[in-house]
């Protein structure tokens, strides 16, 4: 699909249907073909936008595992560990130089459930910019201890940065 969506942007709706979760998105996506058009609703400054778009086709990621372990929210199902020499020529990216490795994710925790993947390097969280583990665990403190309920984490993957919301609490 090619849009002209920017960073930063949340879908609310899929023609129509509203999309209130990457899983759904997903879906609504995988229900129409390649070439067809849709219109998304878009959430961007603070105003809805729709935009027209046109499907395409996503190229697969295969994501690259390294053991090493740093850090580990059990809470939020995540395991991140420093990017390194080793990280960058498993992942491919040479151009990441800072952000956190996402090692793994527990099935059905809320990582999962938000959408991240093993293999993403989250580049920020909240809008402050990650150069380390310790730097996602100490935004997400931060985002608690302000009673935020649900943060936006940029992540990098197969050479592209998206969005996804992770769901902190109720």
């Amino acid at each position: 699909m090619r849009a002209n969506l920017r960073q930063g942007d949340i879908i609310t709706a899929f023609d129509g249907r509203p999309i209130t979760s990457p899983q759904l998105f997903a879906l609504a996506v995988g229900e129409k073909s390649r070439g067809m058009a849709a219109t998304l609703s878009v959430w961007r400054g603070g105003k809805d936008l729709r935009i027209d778009v046109t499907l395409g086709e996503q190229r697969p990621v295969t994501p690259k595992v390294i053991p090493v372990k740093e850090l580990q929210s059990r809470a939020l199902g995540l395991t991140l560990e420093p990017l390194s020499s080793v990280v960058w020529n498993e992942i491919g990216s040479a151009a990441l130089r800072s952000g956190a490795y996402v090692v793994s994710v527990r099935p059905a925790s809320p990582a999962d459930q938000s959408g991240l993947q093993k293999g993403d390097v989250i580049l920020g969280v909240g809008g402050e910019a990650i150069g380390m583990p310790s730097d996602v665990a100490n935004s997400l403190q931060r985002a608690e201890h302000d009673k935020v309920t649900v943060v936006p984490v940029l992540v990098a993957r197969g050479g592209s940065d998206y969005y996804v919301a992770l769901q902190l609490g109720s």
